[in-house]
């Protein structure tokens, strides 16, 4: 059941990339990342209440739980920057690379509250052929640039740290209470980012004729975040990262033929030996 949930939070985050991309364009990145937020913890806060779900702990934890939120917010930065020098292939297939990267250090050595991993010879040839779809991927774009492509490895390694940070605060309070936590503090950290980057943000402020779908992606990203939570404690940091990648891959695939984006043979076919992998 939980490999389930890990599988149905990436086809969620392939909807809130589409979602999110789409209001980012109408608003811009940073006035984008703070609406994505308020509907997040408006709806993380009702379904809380409604399910009378705790957010606060009964003890006092370390910062480093309460951190997920903001964390999240470099991913989206991170992220911005790259895709605007990569192309979507690049930039999926190095945040995947982050991710794996950093979820063998965790599952490896027992970081932030996880249970180590003892590592046999089935793991070591998973993870080469998963590797190599990685590879492939790369192999999607003519131009590469070091600094956008660190940067989107790193979206991989803030990634994790955030969704682990979380789960070890749902594992204290509640499922929706960390999700409730993981949003408000991303608001308040994004309202002080928009004000660094556009402190004369409301004069130029309009709102667009959009359709109302683009505003819910927020309310996609709870039900994410929520998920993370629960199986986030169930199942290894590297088995989560690449069974969320395989929903988001190839759900992305699916959209974009939607959408008439056209069909990637890079990701079909890298997403392909990553699943081969697991």
């Amino acid at each position: 059941m939980y490999r389930l949930m890990c599988l149905l939070s990436g086809v969620i985050l392939g909807f809130v990339i589409v979602i999110n991309g789409s209001l980012t364009g109408y608003y811009g990145a940073y006035i984008a990342t703070v609406i994505i937020h308020i509907v997040g913890t408006t709806v993380s806060y009702l379904v809380m209440k409604a399910s009378k779900q705790p957010w606060r702990a009964e003890e006092k934890l370390p910062l480093w739980m309460y951190s997920g939120g903001l964390i999240g917010i470099l991913t989206t930065i991170f992220q911005g920057v790259a895709f605007g020098q990569l192309g979507a292939t690049t930039v999926m297939a190095l945040c995947l690379f982050g991710q794996a990267a950093t979820s063998l250090v965790v599952d490896t050595f027992g970081l932030f509250g996880m249970n180590k991993q003892t590592v046999n010879k089935g793991m070591v040839l998973g993870v080469a052929v998963s590797l190599c779809g990685v590879v492939y991927m790369l192999l999607g774009d003519s131009e590469l640039k070091a600094f956008a492509m660190l940067l989107a490895a790193a979206s991989g390694v803030s990634g994790v740290t955030s969704r682990l940070a979380n789960a070890q605060l749902s594992a204290r309070t509640s499922a929706m209470g960390s999700s409730f936590t993981n949003h408000w503090v991303g608001l308040v950290g994004s309202v002080a980012l928009l004000l660094l980057v556009q402190p004369n943000f409301v004069a130029g402020l309009s709102v667009p004729d959009v359709p109302a779908w683009v505003y819910i992606g927020g309310a996609f990203g709870v039900l994410m975040v929520l998920l993370w939570n629960i199986a986030g404690l169930k199942v290894s940091a590297f088995e989560l990262t690449l069974l969320s990648f395989i929903g988001q891959v190839f759900t992305g695939i699916v959209l974009d033929m939607l959408l008439g984006n056209g069909f990637s043979r890079e990701i079909f076919i890298g997403g392909t030996f990553v699943v081969a992998g697991v």
